[in-house]
């Protein structure tokens, strides 16, 4: 019984950094599953944790050539950043569509210095928020970090999941060419 006891705690306590990449990674409340998907000429590996209040996402993605190479361009100017991170909010917003997420805004943040967005969604008819999603594209690749609700929406946790995530070595590490 007292080990059971232990092993649930435990179990329930462990929080450990994950590592998207040698670049990424963040902290997620429990043991995540991965996953990797290979289409429409980009490679996305996610990492997933869901609870009964809520689900946490991180998601890497890099196009690729025709032989499944990774294609890490950085874009050529703000303008094109700025136009890459439109193109990846309006892939979430589709994603999300219909599940409760509606798109609601977005906001530019820095993390180490680099441009990012927040985007937020809602649900329209109650507008509470539902989730909510951060952007980051450094070395041509793609980070997007998604805290949705299941019941409950914790500003508490989501704001835990966000801040946990680490770039490894900022100063080599570039978003424009």
């Amino acid at each position: 019984m007292r080990i059971t006891l232990f092993l649930l705690l435990f179990a329930l306590t462990v929080n450990s950094q994950t590592k998207i990449d040698e670049v990424i990674s963040v902290e997620f409340p429990g043991s995540v599953k991965k996953y990797e998907q290979l289409e429409s000429g980009a490679k996305a590996v996610g990492y997933h944790f869901q609870n009964e209040n809520d689900s946490f996402v991180f998601v890497r993605s890099v196009p690729v050539d025709l032989g499944g190479i990774e294609i890490k361009d950085c874009s050529s100017s703000l303008f094109k950043l700025r136009s890459n991170y439109k193109l990846i909010s309006n892939q979430v917003i589709e994603m999300l569509k219909g599940k409760k997420f509606d798109y609601s805004n977005s906001i530019q943040i820095f993390i180490d210095d680099f441009e990012a967005y927040k985007m937020i969604f809602i649900d329209r008819e109650s507008e509470i928020k539902t989730a909510e999603c951060l952007i980051l594209q450094l070395n041509g690749v793609q980070y997007y970090g998604i805290y949705a609700m299941v019941k409950k929406f914790d500003e508490d946790r989501k704001n835990d999941f966000f801040s946990s995530l680490k770039i490894q070595h900022p100063d080599r590490q570039k978003q424009i060419r």
